[in-house]
């Protein structure tokens, strides 16, 4: 049962439920089942494009995507990170989000 009221006598229904291989959990903030059921569904869409837009930018090769792998790597641990940042933002505007490194 993904949407369920918690024992610690909240007057609010919770949800909780997995999408590949991710939990997801929090408060619904609705009192009633039925409109908690509807955030519920709301939730999974978000997840569910949450996860694909992951899996899009762990194999995309658009250079925001690159810039943003690169920077998660190795750019914030350089030794003038902001310059770092700086440029790869520079570099993003220049060619574009959408122009492929290919």
């Amino acid at each position: 049962m993904s949407v369920y009221k918690p024992g610690n006598k909240s007057p609010y229904y919770h949800f909780d439920f997995q999408v590949g291989g991710h939990r997801f959990h929090g408060s619904t903030e609705c009192t009633s089942k039925r409109e908690a059921d509807r955030f519920e569904a709301l939730e999974r869409e978000k997840a569910k494009a949450q996860l694909k837009a992951m899996k899009r930018s762990r194999t995309s090769l658009l250079i925001d995507d690159v810039a943003a792998r690169f920077w998660e790597a190795k750019g914030q641990y350089d030794a003038d990170p902001n310059a770092t940042d700086t440029n790869l933002a520079r570099l993003v505007d220049y060619f574009g989000k959408g122009m492929p490194l290919s």
